[in-house]
């Protein structure tokens, strides 16, 4: 044991080197070899889920519209914004939708009568509109063109050989009397893939009056396929329960043509093998994720079903060649065992001289991190070392140093061991993070500074901030400044906190509950209470260095910091103690028991936001304040939709059992008023105030 510990610092170098090297070495090239196809496994299956993802959202965003469409005009019909039995009206509202939807081919109406509207988009980008009436003897069939040359033309026949009450997007309409999906087919006009979309329109009774459908290409899915990067050569494509594509990358080939006639192809009929297996695969064993090996090579497939509204299952494949992923990986795992052993070999020869140059120079630099870990910062580090590793700790040491000197012209000890954590230097500049911002002010201070020498003023006010700082850093928040007799604090930064918003909450209670004390202690010495008002606000901020070269401040900026300094001026309004902004009451309303105040928009802000008053935390809040919370919410949700009556009722019952609760009887107040000469029709419950 003495002998250990005489071994020289040089000696345990060289032995922790050579080991280290032969271990890290040795344990490195194994794990990276039977690792490394696993890590690129795994990225890549994180990549397939990402694109998986993007598909699934592209398809349900441009199949939305169709199922939208119908059913809102069902619905606008229903209720009398369209007049279904004006041909020109609904005629006018269809080709406007079809300017609106690119991926809509035609819009089509029936009703029980046989009528027929179809507005169509032509391939040159033009209108035209068939028309069959079959309330006039003989029926009609009018077809009406549309040109930006040479005008509106149509066509009138009284040979009809199309009843639209006979196709299967009516007929299903009608009989599921909800949004209905024809199967994928091919469009006689365009030869495209496409679908069509229907929704009933019912009369009075109930019944069925008439369908409005949409038709709709879906050439701009394989579009989008075949713009997906998956690998070097995998590919991407939508089917249905019957095999057949919906959409793959070669356009051409979801559609086969059989005597004459055109049809959607099946998946096993594009000639793809890997493909075909794959598919099969799925369909017998339901996996959503697997590899196989096809004509000796493995792919990596996955399948999702679509996970949309529309009442057709289609399923979303991916297949890539794992070498698309690791291929690179192979080669290269030969390559760095080579690498490997010579490293290792020229390592053991630099350990052993390297060793001897680190040892001196390396107590040295413990010797002057020790003393910046005491912020005793005068003495430069100046350590001498051919070792250019050591050179840059000796230089990334003496940054620090300075940087800690500079920091510590401006800002508190405390928080520079913060900014050392954190990485942070004393340069000029910010960045944008979500805070918690604070602010507290002293009611009537004007009036108490009147009453009191300065001096006795002065340690007052110091008692005062003494107090709320010391709560305030002991909840992990950063005091910016004091203002006059307010102080500003934030919560999120240096250090990061993702709780940033419950710290500044429990912060805000806790300096209430203390002053309350302190109050009590003041008035019995025959000093004068000091009544504070708070006001929190969550949101971005730039937080950083402000300031210039020879002075900077470690502060924040933003509206963020602003609305905490009005909400803070807003308790005057609402004689409330603590107001939180909307955004604080999201991130803490799980936590703490609030109340709605008001929908307010503060002086020098036109945008309106909902304020809240703080009133416990929950796990420590009794009855009284949970109910108080409770029937003080519900009352307010009556007076915003302006039941003024039901409002009164529920805040007079508030104020008998809460005498003291002045906001209960303001909101008595507005009621009676509101039901005496009610606001304007446009009225939105926004109380603008004119005050700080």
């Amino acid at each position: 044991m003495h002998l250990f510990k005489t071994v020289s610092l040089r000696f345990n170098l060289v032995t922790a080197f050579v080991s280290l090297l032969v271990v890290t070495v040795v344990v490195s090239t194994m794990y990276t070899y039977y690792s490394h196809s696993k890590a690129f496994l795994e990225i890549s299956d994180d990549f397939i889920d990402s694109t998986m993802a993007s598909v699934q959202d592209n398809t349900r965003n441009y199949l939305e519209p169709a199922a939208m469409i119908p059913n809102l005009t069902s619905r606008f019909a229903q209720a009398g914004a369209i007049n279904i039995d004006d041909v020109k009206e609904l005629e006018s509202y269809s080709i406007e939708l079809l300017k609106t939807y690119p991926q809509f081919t035609t819009l089509l109406y029936a009703d029980e009568q046989g009528n027929f509207l179809m507005p169509k988009r032509l391939a040159d980008g033009k209108f035209e509109t068939k028309i069959i009436n079959r309330n006039v003897t003989p029926a009609t069939e009018t077809w009406i063109y549309r040109d930006p040359v040479e005008g509106m033309h149509q066509k009138v026949s009284t040979t009809i050989s199309y009843d639209p009450r006979g196709r299967a997007w009516y007929q299903q309409a009608k009989i599921k009397q909800s949004l209905n999906w024809t199967d994928v087919y091919i469009f006689f006009t365009s030869q495209q893939l496409g679908l069509t979309a229907s929704y009933p329109i019912l009369d009075q009774y109930g019944q069925v009056k008439a369908v409005y459908g949409v038709d709709m290409t879906l050439t701009k899915l394989s579009t989008f396929l075949k713009s997906l990067k998956i690998g070097k050569t995998g590919v991407s494509f939508i089917m249905n329960q019957k095999g057949e594509l919906v959409a793959f990358k070669d356009i051409e080939k979801i559609v086969k043509k059989e005597a004459g006639n055109f049809r959607p192809a099946t998946f096993d009929e594009l000639g793809l093998n890997w493909l075909t297996k794959t598919v099969k695969t799925y369909q017998e064993t339901s996996e959503r994720k697997f590899s196989l090996e096809v004509d000796g090579t493995r792919y990596i497939a996955a399948f999702e079903p679509l996970p949309t509204s529309f009442a057709k299952d289609w399923l979303i494949g991916i297949v890539v060649p794992e070498d698309d992923f690791i291929g690179i990986l192979k080669s290269s795992n030969k390559n760095m065992v080579l690498i490997s052993l010579v490293l290792l070999f020229l390592a053991l020869l630099v350990a052993s001289a390297l060793s001897n140059k680190i040892s001196k120079p390396m107590v040295s630099l413990v010797q002057a991190i020790d003393k910046i870990r005491g912020f005793k910062l005068g003495d430069a580090v100046n350590v001498r070392s051919p070792v250019r590793e050591i050179q840059v700790m000796n230089a990334a040491i003496e940054s620090m140093r300075i940087g800690l000197s500079d920091f510590q012209k401006y800002v508190p000890a405390t928080l520079v061991r913060q900014l050392i954590e954190e990485g942070e230097e004393a340069t000029l500049g910010g960045s944008k993070k979500e805070l918690t911002i604070f602010f507290s002010d002293i009611e009537n201070f004007t009036t108490l500074s009147e009453s009191m020498d300065p001096e006795s003023l002065a340690l007052h006010i110091s008692s005062y901030f003494e107090v709320l700082t010391a709560i305030v850093s002991s909840h992990e928040g950063t005091v910016d400044k004091y203002i006059g007799d307010a102080i500003m604090a934030f919560w999120g930064a240096p250090l990061a906190n993702k709780y940033h918003a419950r710290g500044a909450c429990r912060t805000a209670l806790l300096c209430q509950q203390s002053l309350l004390k302190l109050n009590q202690q003041w008035v019995e010495e025959g000093k004068p209470a000091m009544i504070t008002r708070i006001g929190l606000c969550t949101g971005d901020c730039v937080v950083g260095n402000i300031g210039s070269t020879q002075r900077m401040n470690y502060t924040v900026l933003g509206d963020t910091v602003n609305l905490a300094s009005r909400l803070e001026g807003v308790n005057k309004v609402y004689h409330t103690d603590v107001l939180i902004s909307q955004s604080t009451y999201l991130a803490v309303k799980d936590d703490f028991v609030c109340r709605l105040v008001d929908v307010v928009a503060v002086k020098g802000k036109s945008q309106a936001m909902k304020i809240y008053e703080l009133m416990a935390e929950k796990k420590k809040a009794d009855l009284t304040c949970l109910q108080l919370s409770y029937d003080f919410n519900r009352a307010m949700d009556y007076y915003l939709k302006q039941a003024w009556v039901e409002a009164n009722m529920r805040f007079i019952a508030i104020s008998h059992r809460h005498s003291e609760d002045t906001l209960s009887a303001m909101y008595v107040a507005r009621c009676q008023q509101y039901q005496e000469k009610p606001p304007a029709v446009d009225w939105d419950g926004v109380m603008y105030l004119t005050e700080k």
